[in-house]
């Protein structure tokens, strides 16, 4: 049975909310192509919180009145309204608190069609009410959605809706401003939060059937959000993922809360680092909200405790995954070493002692190749040799090989920074030179040229066709997600790697140049059109630019 056929079956069902209740009941409204028909229709609506109908005429130029009638008081009707894209037009209100008890009847009539279309609403409370007191304002709502509320979520408890909400069907989030795009609008079910059309529910279904990860109502008969985790009936569209069980979520994805009867439903829109950013809706007066998350295990959202994640399975966003990310290996930079190679000095030679920082190098003619460690300040060290190499300021010429560790003979210092008379402490002013107790250095050192430094790498422009998704892992798609191409941006490329296989069979990863990138990020070949075209459609586009070199 279908989810719709589900839910107008269903016996009548009385409950008491406040003062009253009110349950709507769709009548028969026949067969006929020309008749209007009733979507969905609110079941259970406490006296003054909304209530609603929802229905579809046979064409969109269709107008739509709604009439609401009970015993001798004037009836309440509705502006005309046209229906949306959907082809669909909501009736919203709210009975009063003085609403009179007795048989309510909802009658929608739709210009074009061949008969109207009628709900009973019947009312417990007062028996007895003023004559003509309950006038209704009815408000019609043309909705612009693809799809319609299925899942009943019932009231919320005290942390949903409030003050701060925008008016009941306004856009509060567009789909253009989360999941790189592509996702759906998320509109605000008004200040009380209770009962209304845009429910957290209604966000995920409607979310799900635009990315075609669902084929249609997978959700009938579910009594709240919570209970979407661990439906069986969802086996052949979603992997559940307990929270904590090793699994991170991925945008795209759906994560369950408990909290009182319902629960709630939020969809991932990124996650960084420790944070997970998702859209919601009936939850927040803006369309977001973030929480934790630790290794694998999800953080509450105030009283909203997460139960896990529904990851669609034709959702092909990459699943991370804990491995190393694989970090490209930097050419390694030759230290300049001296030519020929004196013989070893003893480990122990002549104490010298530092009158101030010393800097050390592996050039002694030119105080330069490679910056060893200081020597601080009153340091005494073991010097091996002494020998002529670059004049300091004040003329000294001397240098001495420092024996100590961590030189271990491969650095040397200019004698003219020690006190060279055995003296450790006080000025340097007025001292020697050059202590010449130490030998000097055996054979001719001629240190080698400066090395000439290497060229940056030539990099290619390539064009994106659509928004592209960066990684640390191009093994997986996966390690730290970076920031996200736009459509149409032109990057540097520096070169080409085999990895992770996309929907359409190709393996081509470009290492991406350009800034914020640096090098440090991967992105698929697939998502660019790799033949120097910057706009059109990427369907027969080379899977990678030839030109473009390996990695």
């Amino acid at each position: 049975m279908s989810r719709l056929a589900l839910h107008f079956r269903q016996a009548m069902l009385v409950v008491a909310v406040g003062a009253a209740a009110l349950i709507l009941v769709p009548t028969a409204t026949g067969k006929s192509s020309r008749n209007v028909r009733i979507v969905s229709a609110s079941r259970v609506v406490g006296s003054t919180q909304p209530a609603d109908v929802i229905v579809r005429p046979p064409k969109l130029s269709s107008r739509c009145r709604l009439k609401l009638t009970t015993g001798r008081s004037a009836p309440s009707v509705s502006a005309a309204r046209l229906p949306g894209s959907s082809g669909d037009v909501e009736f919203v209100w709210s009975l009063p608190a003085h609403a009179r008890a007795g048989s309510w009847v909802a009658t929608v009539k739709c210009t074009g069609t061949a008969r109207s279309a009628r709900v009973l609403i019947r009312v417990k409370g007062r028996r007895s009410a003023r004559a003509g007191s309950n006038g209704i304002a009815i408000r019609a709502i043309a909705l612009s959605s693809t799809t319609l509320p299925r899942i009943s979520e019932g009231r919320s408890v005290g942390a949903k809706g409030g003050s701060s909400y925008p008016a009941y069907g306004t856009t509060i989030l567009p789909g253009t401003a989360w999941f790189g795009g592509h996702g759906v609008t998320v509109y605000s079910d008004g200040g009380s939060g209770f009962d209304g059309h845009w429910q957290c529910v209604e966000l995920f279904e409607r979310f799900m059937e635009a990315q075609h990860w669902i084929p249609g109502l997978v959700g009938g008969g579910d009594a709240g959000a919570v209970n979407l985790f661990g439906d069986a009936r969802l086996n052949a569209y979603f992997d559940q993922h307990p929270n904590g069980s090793g699994y991170i979520p991925v945008p795209g994805d759906a994560v369950i809360f408990s909290h009182g009867k319902y629960g709630h439903v939020a969809i991932v829109d990124s996650v960084a680092g420790s944070q997970v950013n998702l859209v919601e809706q009936n939850a927040s007066a803006t369309g977001r909200t973030s929480i934790t998350i630790t290794g694998s295990t999800l953080g509450h959202d105030g009283v909203e405790i997460p139960v896990g994640v529904l990851h669609a399975k034709a959702n092909s966003t990459p699943t991370p995954t804990p491995t190393p990310t694989p970090t490209p290996t930097p050419t390694p930079t030759p230290t300049p070493t001296p030519t020929p190679a004196p013989a070893p000095a003893p480990a122990t030679g002549y104490s010298e002692t530092a009158g101030g920082p010393t800097n050390t190098w592996t050039d002694y003619t030119s105080a330069g190749g490679s910056q060893g460690p200081s020597i601080p300040a009153g340091t005494t060290v073991q010097v091996a040799c002494r020998l002529t190499g670059f004049a300091v300021p004040d003329g000294d010429t001397w240098w001495y090989r420092i024996a100590s560790n961590p030189w271990d003979s491969s650095y040397y210092a200019s004698a003219d920074a020690f006190y060279n008379n055995g003296q450790t402490s006080g000025s340097l002013s007025g001292t020697p030179f050059v202590d010449t107790n130490v030998p000097t250095c055996p054979g001719t050192i001629t240190p080698p040229p400066t090395p000439t430094p290497t060229p940056p790498p030539t990099t290619y422009a390539e064009t994106t066709g659509g928004v592209a998704h960066t990684w640390t892992n191009y093994t997986n798609a996966g390690g730290t997600q970076g920031p996200s191409i736009a459509s149409n941006q032109t990057v540097q490329i520096t070169c080409a790697i085999q990895g992770f296989q996309v929907a359409d069979g190709n393996t081509w990863w470009y290492q991406i140049a350009s800034s914020p990138w640096n090098n440090a990020y991967y992105v698929s070949a697939d998502a660019f059109y790799n033949n120097g075209q910057t706009s059109g459609s990427l369907l027969g586009t080379p899977f990678v630019d030839p030109a473009v070199p390996g990695c």
